[in-house]
């Protein structure tokens, strides 16, 4: 796939680091790509390339993997210079074309009985990716003269104007008939409505056109890992049991309401009540609650002023409920003139106007640890510390004096950031060795802090100028993080510490 954001390194350490069991959860993983674009067999012979549409003499490297996942569908519609058979074979006999759906369907049926035949489903997941869709004829969002390029909107709405691929049909036909269970990441439509997610005139280096077929990376294909990571999960699992397939369901279930394509009929989004959003999930009687307390302590409006009581939480009686909770703060500690958000800070009833920063967020951490261990019940909430979200104003921090986060295409190389870590991260992890109630530490500072090039920088909200070194484009940095807490949420609903 094109990659809009080029090199990104792969990770180095197969392991994620939970805070609470402090073990390293690592896995001797191999992931092998095969690129066969056309599932069956493609060979040259002495007439010239042929594709023979029910043959598959290539299937070996298949047999003893535990997880398949399976596609194909541009290549067979491919024309001129860019078809790559010169001749079909079917059933002994040769053919100069045929009707490429024809062909597809003929293609898919052979590897589906292939499938049937040679994997075992006991030892082997297979999935089947969906069809990826293009977007170079804008009259299929009823823009007759636009293409993908200089699209900055997805289609609005949940389906798509110019209607289903012909090849989704295929596919599920094709998958219905099969003994062997194939789990179909359904990723068309979404994909369809979003116009606004290719490279289009950002190609490869060397390269000229349009491309709007291929994906900006960040981007939609993190949306399909998604679907692929919870997918993988289940099977992993297995989906008799009970807790796991709650959970797991219910993370997709979320997500899925992200994006209205996938049918999210039955939820709402409240207005802001009090200090609290409301994401409601009706069928499943599930809440999202969003509680935009940046300081986990009071901050309150008294004759004096704005005052920050670091030893003083009075707003936590929504967290009591909670099957889950999720915690952060940091930011807007260090905030300073306009942005400050307070006129005094407050401990043991005297007011000071100011103290050093990080003393205070030790204070207020160590009231918020306190507050956890007196009032949550470990055996029926789950609770989760995001760890410090780094900033990337200082370009010294990785060699680069006179930089900041503006123009960065690359992260940083290797798996150590060279400023160094950040001093909120060892006091979090202090704060949290000294609760009594197990908390799952998210520990993604590092990761991001290797990601200055993951910020809007110039491309800051209408209106305001300046730089954004400290938010993070999406897709992006935190889908990264949306895949720690998943997992980790899995691992705790599974009773696995």
């Amino acid at each position: 796939m094109s990659d809009c954001r080029k090199n990104f390194p792969a990770g180095e350490h197969a392991g994620i680091q939970l805070a609470k069991s402090g073990q390293k959860l690592a896995r001797i993983v191999q992931v092998n790509y095969n690129h066969n674009v056309f599932l069956v067999d493609l060979v040259n012979e002495k007439i010239g390339r042929v594709l023979k549409i029910d043959s598959i003499t290539t299937g070996d490297l298949w047999k003893n993997a535990n997880v398949l996942i399976f596609n194909t569908w541009h290549w067979w519609s491919h024309k001129g210079k860019l078809q790559a058979w010169d001749y079909i074979e079917y059933e002994g006999k040769l053919y100069k074309d045929m009707d490429r759906l024809v062909a597809i369907q003929k293609g898919l049926t052979t590897w589906s009985k292939w499938i049937d035949s040679n994997i075992n489903p006991k030892t082997t997941s297979v999935f089947y990716q969906g069809i990826s869709p293009t977007h170079f004829k804008g009259r299929e969002w009823g823009k007759v003269t636009e293409t993908c390029k200089g699209q900055t909107e997805p289609v609005s709405g949940s389906t798509y104007p110019g209607g289903s691929l012909p090849g989704v049909a295929i596919v599920k036909n094709v998958l219905s008939k099969m003994s062997t269970p194939v789990d179909l990441l359904d990723v068309t439509t979404l994909s369809q409505l979003r116009k606004d997610g290719h490279p289009f005139v950002y190609v490869g280096a060397g390269q000229k056109g349009l491309d709007c077929s291929h994906w900006c990376l960040a981007g939609v294909p993190d949306t399909w890992n998604q679907l692929l990571y919870a997918s993988v999960v289940l099977n992993s699992y297995g989906k008799s049991s009970s807790g796991s397939y709650a959970s797991a369901h219910l993370t997709l279930l979320f997500i899925s309401c992200l994006f209205p394509s996938w049918g999210c009929n039955h939820i709402y989004l409240n207005t802001r009540v009090s200090v609290f959003d409301h994401l409601k999930l009706l069928d499943y009687g599930v809440s999202v609650n969003f509680n935009r307390n940046v300081f986990l302590v009071d901050l309150v409006i008294e004759t004096t002023g704005r005052v920050l009581k670091i030893d003083s939480i009075t707003t936590g009686e929504p967290w009591k409920n909670a099957n889950v909770l999720i915690f952060n703060t940091w930011h807007w500690w260090f905030h300073s003139g306009k942005l400050q958000a307070w006129d005094y800070i407050e401990e043991e009833g005297k007011l000071v106007k100011d103290m050093d920063r990080t003393v205070a967020i030790q204070k207020g951490l160590t009231t918020w640890s306190k507050w956890i261990d007196s009032n949550i019940n470990p055996d029926t909430t789950s609770v989760f510390y995001q760890g410090i979200s780094p900033t990337h104003f200082t370009g010294a921090e990785w060699g680069e004096a006179n930089e900041n986060c503006k123009g960065q295409t690359e992260p940083v190389s290797g798996s150590t950031y060279p400023g160094g870590p950040l001093p909120g991260v060892s006091l979090v992890k202090d704060v949290l060795s000294k609760m009594s109630t197990p908390v799952d530490l998210l520990d993604v500072t590092t990761l991001s802090q290797l990601r200055k090039d993951g910020h809007p920088s110039v491309y800051v909200d209408a209106g305001q100028t300046g730089f954004d070194c400290s938010h993070w484009c999406l897709a992006g940095v935190p889908d990264t993080w949306n895949q720690l807490l998943y997992a980790s949420f899995v691992l705790n609903s599974n009773g696995k510490e």
